[in-house]
């Protein structure tokens, strides 16, 4: 386990909302002296092993976000590593990553539509059948992701990105989709390296990143990391209702806009009707956020499926 001195942790708490920013930037909002946090960062580098993100809107992109649930034959190693492989080239999938409970793979599915996801899992069923025992696939009608626990001080609610069910944005062409694609694999590339990769001058990169972040395309750039390297354990937590009517998911929302160790929640629509992501660092805090989370659904909440997170194997959400 590491352990990060306070520096540290604010640094990775500024850099890890704003991926993009610069060290004058995070050294004016910190108050710090900007040497000192280059060190921070290059440090960071090497302890967190963090991975830059393009967190982009899919609605207004097109697409449909599902979450999607598997659990697998695991005698058969050969063949879960094939599928994995798979999924891990499907440019459909943002996010991949191992499971310990009833489910062993976590997925997120962007497609253009239910019939591009229908057609995705028939292939996926026709290849992988024998090993796939279960699936539970949801659709997500809202998701929030909130600022990091290391940035979060006092009572006070804490600030999150999110996109819910919208149309689609329709001022997006293909240039604004090859700056997409180019910044999805590399999301801290300069405006002129963008600029040279998709064939436009640096000038209207700029631009267009521009209007793409204030139309809320591009929600924002972020850092992705493994919690466990500093201390913290990830764990999924699926709840199902007995309905969501009235205030039901505000309820859940509120509670984890002020509790430090959610970092997003979900709306979904199947069986699962609330997901949140959650990062404890000690297992007595998970046991209490399970209360709070009971207490929250004011009787209406009918099953919690808890799942560590293993490893992740992909992450470009």
């Amino acid at each position: 386990m590491t352990k990060l001195s306070p520096i540290q942790q604010r640094v990775l708490a500024e850099i890890t909302w704003d991926a993009r920013a610069s060290v004058e930037d995070v050294a004016r909002r910190l108050g710090l002296r900007s040497h000192l946090v280059r060190s921070a960062i290059s440090r960071l580098a090497e302890m967190v092993e963090y991975l830059p993100l393009c967190w982009t809107n899919p609605y207004l992109l097109g697409d449909t976000p599902n979450r999607v649930f598997l659990s697998l034959d695991c005698s058969k190693a050969k063949r879960r590593a094939a599928l994995l492989k798979r999924l891990e080239e499907l440019p459909q999938v943002t996010w991949m990553t191992g499971l310990m409970g009833r489910y062993q793979l976590g997925l997120a599915v962007r497609a253009g539509g239910q019939k591009e996801l229908h057609d995705l899992f028939l292939e996926l069923d026709r290849d992988f059948g024998d090993i796939v025992l279960e699936r539970h696939i949801s659709a997500i009608l809202q998701l929030s992701q909130f600022v990091p626990w290391l940035a979060h001080i006092g009572p006070g609610r804490r600030r999150c990105w999110q996109y819910q069910v919208a149309r689609p944005h329709p001022g997006i062409d293909e240039v604004d989709r090859r700056l997409l694609d180019i910044l999805r694999q590399d999301p801290l590339a300069s405006v002129a390296a963008v600029g040279k990769a998709a064939g436009v001058p640096a000038s209207t990169v700029g631009y267009r990143l521009g209007q793409l972040q204030s139309s809320g395309v591009i929600i924002g750039f972020a850092l992705s990391y493994d919690e466990r390297r500093i201390g913290g354990e990830g764990f999924v937590l699926s709840v199902a209702t007995n309905g969501l009517g009235g205030s039901g998911f505000d309820d859940f929302f509120s509670l984890a806009q002020r509790h430090a160790n959610v970092c997003w929640i979900a709306r979904m629509l199947g069986k699962w009707e609330v997901e949140l992501g959650v990062v404890v660092y000690d297992v007595d805090e998970l046991d209490m956020l399970m209360r709070d989370l009971y207490e929250a659904g004011q009787g209406s909440v009918r099953d919690v499926s808890v799942h560590s997170i293993g490893r992740v194997y992909k992450d470009k959400e």
